[in-house]
């Protein structure tokens, strides 16, 4: 198409030029020159000699080049990758394991609370075993730290489930991993055994 339309505008101005000549030499005006066989030093740089040439088109712009959509890619699990398991240009389809994160922060979360229950079963074999009135008061310290390692689980235990709820919706729609739905549903199990 650009290719016909530039072959009609190249007729179109061969034409034009064409007709302006006839038109000088009709008129008198410049044509007489070439007519007596003599040229003007003057007018010899305004004229060319006719040919057949392809006409070139060239457009300059200059801009910034935007996209029509930007599309973010982001993860909810944070933390340091450990692991790579594809390469930059790879195809990947729903449920492949793309990277391991570093699972050390929820390691040591799991940690935290066994030590948090095995000070919680001391304490309350600690009460079993306190009798008398001197022992009393033991017993009631003892009693309110075991209480308030259970409320300690029980938090734990309900930001778990919070947590494998929504990585389990995460990973409905495809942007968590298997390994984090698993780890997800450990560190539950492990805070209900707290």
């Amino acid at each position: 198409m650009w290719r016909r339309i530039g072959c009609i505008g190249l007729v179109v101005v061969v034409l034009a030029v064409a007709g302006a000549i006839i038109y000088k030499q009709a008129t008198g005006g410049g044509g007489s020159a070439f007519r007596a066989g003599k040229q003007n030093k003057e007018e010899k740089g305004n004229f060319e000699a006719a040919r057949i040439d392809d006409l070139k088109i060239v457009v300059e712009a200059t801009g910034v080049t935007e996209p029509i959509t930007d599309v973010d890619v982001k993860s909810e699990a944070t933390g340091r990758i450990t692991e790579f398991y594809v390469e930059e240009g790879n195809t990947v389809k729903v449920g492949d394991l793309i990277c391991k994160l570093d699972q050390s922060n929820q390691l040591l979360a799991v940690q935290q609370r066994e030590i948090a229950k095995e000070r919680a079963r001391l304490s309350y074999e600690e009460a079993k075993k306190a009798t008398g009135k001197s022992r009393q008061s033991s017993l009631e310290a003892a009693l309110a730290s075991a209480q308030a390692g259970l409320d300690s689980a029980r938090e734990a235990y309900d930001t778990a489930l919070a947590t494998v709820s929504r990585i389990e919706e995460l990973h409905a729609k495809g942007y968590a991993t298997d390994q984090e739905l698993e780890n997800a549903r450990q560190a539950v199990a492990s805070a209900k055994a707290t």
